[in-house]
């Protein structure tokens, strides 16, 4: 129900209709608020108890459907890539020409990935798809580490089916960097602050 309003609000979004854009969307967050898996009932640890054999086939379920929708016919949907990357892409094969608006680390990854793929445009892709793939996983344990099993799957299963997500991933955009630095810096920020260690520490001002 609150997946439905909140795709209502946005095609009132589209439609410029704000104001009730904004209604579908609160009535929404209420829904996800009262019924969202966290205020369940939890064991000692804070966490919810789910035996590991049940969470780990469950996970794989889930980061299946993930690949899944990253991966499929990947050589041929898209056919092609967008202007922006089209236009990275022929910086990196021309040389320091002209500047496209991406970062350095950019060019370098898809340098290596021409050491397997030798299509520059696979080659762009597979990047893409493999740092949104990676986030998965990585977006799993955050939440889990902040909540629990049950809603780490929850939210998991939703941001591997989120259209950016998959999109940025199959067109190989330079912003498929950006969900997986934010987890990763969640991540070790909210260790850090719990262990004081000067390691995580280190970690978490890589990852910002």
């Amino acid at each position: 129900a609150a997946m439905f309003l909140a795709f209502k609000g946005q095609q009132y979004f589209v439609k410029s209709n704000d104001a009730l854009a904004i209604q579908f969307y609160i009535y929404a967050a209420l829904i996800f608020i009262v019924f969202f898996p966290v205020y369940r009932k939890k064991d000692a640890d804070g966490r919810e108890p789910m035996p590991l054999k049940v969470e780990i086939p469950l996970f794989l379920i889930v980061f299946a459907v993930g690949t899944f929708f990253r991966t499929y016919e990947l050589d041929t949907r898209p056919f092609g890539i967008e202007n922006d990357e089209a236009g990275g892409m022929v910086y990196h094969v021309n040389g320091p020409q002209r500047n496209v608006g991406w970062y350095g680390i950019y060019f370098h990854i898809i340098q290596f990935a021409q050491l397997f793929i030798s299509d520059p445009r696979i080659a762009l892709k597979s990047m893409g798809v493999s740092v949104g793939i990676i986030s998965i996983p990585a977006f799993y344990f955050l939440v889990r580490t902040l909540f629990n099993p049950r809603t780490a799957l929850f939210t998991t299963f939703i941001f591997c089916v989120l259209r950016w997500n998959v999109h940025y991933g199959r067109f190989g955009q330079g912003a498929i960097f950006t969900p997986i630095a934010e987890v990763f810096a969640l991540y070790f920020l909210f260790k850090a602050f719990e262990q004081r260690n000067k390691l995580i520490w280190f970690f978490a001002g890589l990852a910002v």
